[in-house]
């Protein structure tokens, strides 16, 4: 009896010492947390005086979701950022990318739908989510943003989903539009994917990536016709890692993307714990939803046209093999708008705001914000004063 009672006070000390080291790691880890929230806060804070800095919350088509508005100045035009995705949110790791911008736009970033800090526990939000329900609430949300600054227009850029969204809000109230920029253009789905498909296994074959090309091969086609959500779904992430590793789509691998990605928002100043917690709940929607059917039969010349009657900028990498250059091209050479460019970013793939960040800037600087000068002072905002 008293081994049996020595064994048992063994295993309680054991499982509180245990005990005790969990919640010293999550003590620690928590403490962590709040002095790298407080260093990135005081590390991106906008300081400049007349500056803007606002974590918001707007209803949206009957539905909370966040945006996140930073400016050096109050009375720089706004740039409207769509994120892409879908449901890839940017609010919690873009502080850097956009840091620069800033200097010349009001940048506001918005957790779409159901995406980050607007993701909600509701199955009927999931439920209802259609392409129209995003170009709805983008428009929605412009209108909101009009309203807040005062400003009759504003810029709106978006980069792969976003640029569907985008251009659909172009084509539906250009009235609102300064100009439009669209990055890693999209065009037709299918024949974007296929050309993806194409480059990449030409380029593994002549490089004699003997492994890569056996899977790629294995997949084809691809997409598959028969069921285009399901094979993307199933594929899509290869490509793009696969792509990433030479430079073809993101500047580093998907995998550590996602991972400072998912790192950046735990801690970052602008998402809660409990907005962290619900972002581990968030699963992707069946590939018979009717979003993905509509999503997988995307089809923007179909869709909106080629008219426009806002200016149009297309922002390409040109080793992009996720959205390749020359199916973007293709289509540009087709709309006609008041004023329409495609600046190519040669040593960029998908994301050439993070391969390029002080070419994008000049080419946001130079080429776009000129199309707001006649609503602000060209002098405050320096255009044309370093070229």
């Amino acid at each position: 009896a008293t081994q049996r009672v020595q064994k048992m006070g063994y295993i309680w000390l054991i499982l509180t010492a245990m005990l005790f080291g969990l919640i010293t790691f999550i003590s620690g880890l928590l403490l962590a947390r709040l002095y790298l929230r407080q260093y990135i806060s005081s590390k991106y804070k906008v300081r400049a005086q007349g500056g803007v800095e606002a974590l918001e919350k707007v209803d949206i088509n009957g539905t909370a979701q966040w945006v996140h508005i930073r400016g050096s100045h109050v009375g720089n035009p706004i740039l409207l950022f769509l994120h892409g995705g879908p449901f890839a949110s940017n609010i919690g790791w873009y502080d850097s990318i956009q840091k620069s911008w800033e200097n010349y736009f009001t940048v506001v970033q918005w957790d779409q739908r159901q995406s980050g800090k607007s993701y909600k526990f509701d199955n009927s939000i999931s439920q209802g989510l259609c392409h129209q329900q995003f170009v709805s609430d983008a428009e929605q949300l412009v209108e909101y943003l009009c309203n807040r600054f005062s400003c009759p227009k504003v810029f709106i850029m978006g980069t792969s989903y976003g640029t569907r969204i985008g251009m659909h809000l172009a084509k539906r109230r250009p009235e609102l539009f300064y100009a439009y920029v669209g990055i890693g253009q999209g065009v037709n789905l299918l024949d974007d994917f296929r050309a993806e498909y194409e480059l990449m296994l030409d380029y593994v074959v002549q490089n004699q990536h003997k492994d890569i090309e056996t899977h790629l091969r294995s997949i084809a086609p691809y997409p598959d016709p028969r069921d285009v959500a399901a094979s993307v779904r199933e594929h899509a992430f290869y490509l793009q890692e696969q792509e990433s590793k030479f430079g073809k789509c993101f500047p580093y691998p998907v995998t550590e993307l996602a991972a400072n990605i998912n790192l950046s928002k735990w801690i970052s100043p602008h998402y809660t714990l409990w907005d962290n917690i619900k972002r581990q709940f968030v699963k992707p929607i069946s590939t018979n939803h009717l979003f993905s059917v509509e999503h997988a039969q995307s089809d923007l010349p179909s869709e909106v046209g080629n008219e426009f009657s806002t200016p149009i900028f297309f922002f390409s990498g040109k080793d992009d093999f996720h959205i390749p250059y020359s199916q973007s091209d293709a289509w540009f050479r087709e709309i006609s708008a008041p004023h329409k460019e495609h600046i190519i970013f040669d040593s960029s793939g998908h994301a050439p705001y993070l391969s390029e960040p002080a070419e994008f800037l000049f080419a946001l600087k130079s080429r776009v914000l000129p199309f707001a000068l006649p609503n602000c002072e060209a002098s405050r905002l320096g255009v044309g004063s370093d070229g």
